[in-house]
């Protein structure tokens, strides 16, 4: 139980960092960085980035959340005739 807790504190305080770096850069959209899976300025270009991987070319399946960051992956992975798994 202590090594979750130590675990769960851990995401937090990665999280708290993310969310911090988005905002000083400018880079989180609507509507905002905290609390939540941020939307932010790149998110295409990140998409790019890995329709670009091996891994992704090799991907049978492809799983995703459905928050709007991950709409530009969800869009080429439709666009490959793939499955697409959202997450639960």
């Amino acid at each position: 139980m202590e090594e979750r807790d130590e675990t769960a504190q851990a995401k937090q305080e990665i999280r708290e960092e993310v969310w911090t770096a988005l905002r000083a850069a400018g880079a989180a959209r609507f509507p905002g960085a905290q609390g939540r899976i941020p939307n932010f300025t790149g998110a295409e270009r990140a998409a790019e980035l890995l329709a670009a991987q091996q891994e992704w070319a090799d991907a049978d399946v492809v799983k995703s959340n459905p928050d709007s960051p991950q709409w530009p992956v969800r869009t080429r992975a439709g666009s490959r005739a793939r499955p697409r798994h959202p997450a639960p």
